[in-house]
């Protein structure tokens, strides 16, 4: 009887272990997964700088002259569209009116005015536009700091530099910026 329970035990255990082999392992998450609002203060190439922010949420009212969005941290927030403001999904432009209340959206804005609407998700979310480039934050950025702020409260500042890889070790990468800089980052192992 004991042999039994042993090979049963041992049964068990080889199908459990391997239906924990053979699961999907769960997506990578980015540091900004969850972030519901961001700002950055961003180096560009000819020195000049910029202050940039982000806000995350679902459409709860669009007009021609505002888009607001409820963000999972329950705070909503109020950008000002402007004739300069794009709305970009999935590497296509769109106009505001495009927007429906209920779809998932991010806003990239300053001083309260709606530069870029992007990421739009939901059944009403712009589709099937042809692709085009854009002149975003990063477009000539060199270095900064984002400061992101997620729907449980908690906090994280990001330092980055924006370049090309030169070299690239087990420890370090190198960059060079469009500025000219070349950087070297450590890695961390944790």
């Amino acid at each position: 009887m004991g042999k039994r329970i042993f090979i049963l035990m041992f049964s068990l255990f080889a199908l459990l272990a391997g239906s924990a082999v053979a699961a999907d392992p769960p997506a990578a998450k980015g540091p900004f997964a969850d972030a519901v609002h961001s700002t950055a203060n961003v180096t560009y190439k000819d020195a000049s700088t910029q202050a940039w922010t982000w806000d995350r949420g679902a459409i709860t009212a669009v007009s021609s002259s505002s888009i607001t969005l409820k963000r999972k941290d329950n705070q909503s927030v109020t950008f000002a569209i402007t004739d300069k403001t794009i709305v970009r999904n999935n590497g296509a432009s769109y106009a505001v009116s495009d927007l429906k209340v209920g779809d998932a959206a991010t806003a990239i804005s300053q001083s309260g005015s709606a530069v870029i609407i992007r990421n739009i998700k939901g059944d009403g979310a712009p589709a099937g536009g042809s692709a085009s480039p854009i002149e975003g934050p990063a477009y000539q950025s060199v270095n900064g700091t984002v400061n992101a702020l997620y729907a449980d409260g908690t906090t994280q500042t990001f330092d980055f530099n924006h370049g090309l890889i030169t070299a690239a070790s087990a420890t370090s990468v190198t960059i060079k910026r469009p500025d000219g800089q070349s950087v070297t980052l450590t890695i961390d192992s944790s």
